[in-house]
């Protein structure tokens, strides 16, 4: 069998969406032919019947070249390779731009799947559903329209990649992803305002968006005493993993953001307000009710070593049952 995967970037260096190449390597354990168009090339070590090609972001191309290049692949592709499956990754304009191929799937036996996990659709979102066969999500709330076509079957981690090596400290708290308004950081910098005298310490890392809330997040966070580290790849997480107890997600977006997953693996403790973690966390009382800095700190000031270990012990074990990358694609392709 033969696929089609559209990503935003293949790049093992990219703090964010670095995990991507682990999903291809594990597409291609599956697939005789994997060809990906991406909006950015970087290093990456795939298997020879992994086929990257590029919009050209990278060369700094613009729009024009981005929208020729990606008619150009994906015509290429679809009728001299003919894929049994295409696999839109999160961007909805890829489904639109696409919606000519998809009116043809019939005569050529192609399905068409989207991995959507935003968990606040907008208009262009559920219209972008109606080009594919269906769309898959990690949880419920990760995309939270009633339609036929969606399937929750969990998120994707590389277990064999955030592994713990029992070296946690309950004393360190760790926030990780993008620094921008939806992530509600400020709760992070209150909870550390209080904490830190107390002899604990907060770390911030994650790459700074365009506009005014991240540039004074980080000042004001860094004027608290919480220590930004900017933003980090894979493997350098895993040591910084490794090595805090405590996962702070303040985050609303009604999605399982994965770091919180990866941290649980590595032998963190995660606290968060988000919904998507109901069923993971919902038992466990490390999902708060009620975001407020107050109800994090008292939280924190309650995990000790011991209830922390037995805390983790559970949730990783969960994570890998539920959310491996080598289950992955029998949960989608299967």
């Amino acid at each position: 069998m033969k696929l089609l995967v559209t990503t935003q970037a293949v790049d093992l260096d990219d703090p964010i969406l670095g995990f991507m190449h682990g999903w291809l390597l594990a597409f291609a354990d599956r697939f005789a032919e994997v060809h990906v168009i991406c909006l950015r090339e970087g290093r990456h070590e795939l298997p020879p019947h992994v086929h990257v090609y590029s919009l050209g972001k990278e060369a700094g191309k613009g729009r024009l070249t981005y929208l020729w290049r990606f008619y150009r692949f994906f015509w290429r592709i679809y009728f001299r390779v003919r894929v049994e499956y295409v696999f839109f990754h999160m961007g909805a304009i890829y489904n639109f731009l696409a919606a000519p191929f998809f009116l043809l799937r019939r005569l050529f036996g192609t399905r068409f799947y989207w991995w959507k996990a935003h968990g606040h659709p907008a208009l262009k979102d559920r219209l972008a559903s109606r080009f594919v066969n269906r769309v898959y999500t990690s949880t419920e709330s990760g995309y939270p329209v009633d339609t036929p076509k969606r399937h929750v079957i969990g998120q994707a981690i590389d277990t064999n990649t955030f592994v713990s090596v029992d070296a946690n400290d309950p004393k360190r708290v760790l926030y990780v992803g993008r620094i921008k308004p939806i992530k509600h950081l400020e709760v992070f910098v209150a909870v550390a305002k209080t904490l830190i005298p107390e002899g604990y310490s907060f770390t911030l890392v994650g790459p700074i968006e365009p506009g005014e809330y991240g540039a004074e997040l980080v000042a004001t966070a860094e004027a608290a005493g919480v220590n930004y580290l900017g933003s980090k790849t894979q493997t350098e997480l895993v040591e910084l993993y490794q090595t805090h107890g405590i996962f702070l997600n303040p985050s609303l977006t009604h999605s399982m953001d994965k770091t919180v997953l990866e941290a649980i693996l590595c032998g963190m403790v995660p606290l968060t307000a988000n919904r998507a973690f109901t069923s993971l966390l919902g038992k466990s009382g490390l999902l708060l009710a009620e975001q407020t800095d107050t109800e994090y700190t008292k939280r924190i000031r309650s995990l000790t070593p011991e209830r922390c270990r037995a805390l983790q012990a559970e949730l990783a074990t969960r994570v890998r049952t539920q959310h491996s990358v080598a289950t992955f694609t029998e949960r989608i392709f299967g």
